[in-house]
C-alpha cells in the first residue's frame, strides 16, 4: 500500500492505529540509546510515516511513538 524503506527503524507505520494524515498529534516517544531509554512528548504527524516538525531531528535515529492523541483535543 505504501512505499516505504526498507530499514523499519527509520519509518515506523505501526502504532494502535495511525491518525489522520497530516492532522498534528500529541505523541509520547521513546528510543533507546547508550544512556538507556528517553521518552518525551512531542508535536509530530503522520504521512504515509511518522514525521517530525522542520528543526526537530526526531525519527532520524530511531525514534518511536509509543502513544498519542490529537493536538486539537488536548485543547
Amino acid at each position: 500500500m505504501f512505499n516505504l524503506p526498507q530499514n523499519p527503524q527509520f519509518c515506523q507505520t505501526d502504532v494502535s492505529g495511525s491518525p489522520n494524515e497530516l492532522e498534528p498529534v500529541l505523541a509520547l516517544i521513546n528510543h533507546g540509546g547508550e544512556l538507556g531509554l528517553s521518552e518525551w512528548y512531542e508535536v509530530v504527524y503522520f504521512f504515509q510515516k511518522w514525521c517530525s516538525y522542520a528543526g526537530s531531528k526526531t525519527f532520524e535515529d530511531g525514534e518511536q511513538v509509543v502513544k498519542w492523541k490529537y493536538v486539537k483535543d488536548c485543547l
